[in-house]
């Protein structure tokens, strides 16, 4: 795999795993299995982070309404359930997007007619003169920086240093929700 040029950018795990990340508007999603399921409560309570649970069951409806189908089982599909309920693997819940101990069907993001959808499907639903996309950039860091206003008091603009072509571009952004998103694994780099 030529993790240059390729979507599929391949890494190592710390415990020695060979796995691969999308290097591709949409991340992972647009290379993954195309398995879809919510996060389990416990994620939340041991995260450490106060999330606002109304927030994040409105994102997964949102997300579920543009991305997120019921697949159809193929025979291969059928024999890994029956087979998983056969071995114990109990309760069945069926089709479920929450994260449920037993045995399931997850939702998938690939249409009825094979279609993959990933998360640079969701920016059909940005306004567009509102959003700027940056690919192929390498973000270095995002930080404050105060700067004093004409009345004597502090004034915080955000920074967003990335690297693309070997030149360090610095952007300063005013009055806007910046979001930095590098995926699955990427983005709890980012903020560590």
């Amino acid at each position: 795999m030529d993790t240059f040029n390729s979507p599929a950018q391949a890494f190592t795990s710390a415990d020695g795993v060979p796995n691969a990340r999308g290097r591709i508007l949409g991340g992972s999603s647009a290379i993954n299995a195309g398995f879809y399921s919510r996060a389990g409560q416990a994620f939340f309570w041991e995260s450490g982070v106060e999330w606002d649970l109304n927030v994040v069951n409105q994102s997964y409806e949102w997300v579920e309404k543009a991305i997120v189908f019921r697949p159809d089982l193929r025979n291969w599909q059928s024999a890994v359930r029956d087979g998983l309920l056969e071995a114990g693997i109990e309760p069945y819940t069926g089709f479920n997007l929450e994260h449920v101990v037993g045995t399931k069907i997850g939702g998938s993001t690939f249409d009825s007619s094979g279609r993959r959808h990933s998360a640079a499907d969701l920016l059909n639903y940005a306004n567009a003169a509102n959003i700027q996309v940056a690919v192929y950039e390498v973000w270095e860091e995002s930080c404050w920086h105060p700067l004093l206003n004409i009345q004597g008091g502090q004034l915080l603009e955000w920074f967003i240093v990335i690297r693309e072509d070997d030149i360090t571009i610095r952007w300063c952004v005013k009055k806007v929700e910046v979001m930095l998103s590098a995926g699955a694994i990427g983005s709890p780099q980012l903020l560590l």
